[in-house]
């Protein structure tokens, strides 16, 4: 059998947030945890590079930047969000699946369904929706579908996520094993038994920092950046291990990436109110504003914005 999997948003798209965790971030957490047990069974996996973005991909018109052809299935994870439930209630949002209108059965999706809600997590059913790269793959012929893990703005899911999290992983593959009549090996992963050899390498460090600064600041890190910010990952850290306090936070308490979201802001109000990308001169005036407010209101009531909008 050979399995492909997509992690969902990345490369600058953050996804949906919330309980302090980004969507890109851990919809490649998932993946990463998803090949390893796939492997485990003796299954091939295609994965799609991290650095990328499925979805901004196939509607920029460049298609998947992965062979799924050979494929027997391809599950693209996500995180769902919209119950804005950061404080708990002990209601549990759940998992939901999503296929294109063209898949014959929704045998495998049922399944792991199913083992989802045996975890703990309420089961919201299949649905048909013709998502842009679960569509491209299903147009090759393989099976497709596009699963929403839990709720990441709701505590319970999130709490539950974190406490299922290799279980999780161990439920999906067994159920695509049950759906594909493959064998399944079941892949124990924890955390007190780790071995050496299961620490991130430097390679894998730089790959998290550079997936981080393409996300926060719009370009790779340099050299500096990469043995400054590889150096405050511990030795032992593993890829289940959060390490949004040695990176992202740091990040985010840059100049730069103050810098950074400042310029995406005046790129968005641009787009907004006056149909396009700010010049060099606006994108220069703007950025002397200290208060984004400010600046949406001197681009909204500028001569430009009021003759775009008749008045």
């Amino acid at each position: 059998m050979r399995m492909g999997l997509i992690s969902g948003h990345g490369a600058g798209d953050s996804g949906a947030v919330g309980c302090g965790y980004e969507e890109a971030n851990e919809t490649v957490r998932v993946v990463r945890m998803l090949a390893e047990k796939f492997e485990a069974c003796g299954i091939e996996v295609v994965t799609y590079p991290y650095e990328r973005n499925a979805f901004k991909d196939c509607n920029r018109g460049l298609g998947l930047q992965a062979d799924f052809s050979g494929c027997n299935y391809a599950i693209e994870v996500h995180f769902n969000s919209g119950r804005n439930n950061e404080s708990g209630d002990d209601d549990i949002g759940g998992t939901e699946i999503y296929v294109t209108p063209r898949e014959e059965t929704t045998n495998t999706e049922q399944i792991i369904l199913r083992n989802m809600e045996a975890l703990g997590f309420r089961n919201r059913g299949v649905r048909s929706e013709n998502f842009l790269a679960i569509n491209k793959v299903k147009s090759l012929g393989v099976s497709s579908a596009l699963l929403e893990l839990c709720f990441i703005d709701d505590a319970d899911d999130m709490h539950l996520y974190e406490e299922n999290f290799d279980a999780i992983g161990n439920t999906i593959v067994s159920a695509v094993c049950e759906g594909f009549g493959v064998g399944y090996t079941e892949d124990t992963d924890e955390a007190e038994n780790t071995e050496e050899g299961e620490h991130m390498t430097n390679e894998e460090k730089n790959w998290y920092i550079n997936c981080t600064f393409i996300e926060l600041l719009g370009r790779p890190a340099d050299d500096g950046g990469l043995e400054n910010y590889r150096n405050q990952i511990p030795d032992d850290a593993a890829w289940d291990d959060n390490l949004t306090a040695y990176v992202d936070d740091n990040i985010k308490q840059s100049d730069e990436y103050a810098q950074y979201q400042q310029k995406e802001y005046i790129r968005k109000v641009y787009l907004a109110e006056l149909g396009r990308e700010p010049d060099a001169v606006g994108m220069e005036t703007y950025m002397c504003y200290g208060r984004y407010r400010d600046i949406y209101r001197d681009i909204h009531m500028s001569d430009e914005a009021k003759a775009r909008r008749g008045e």
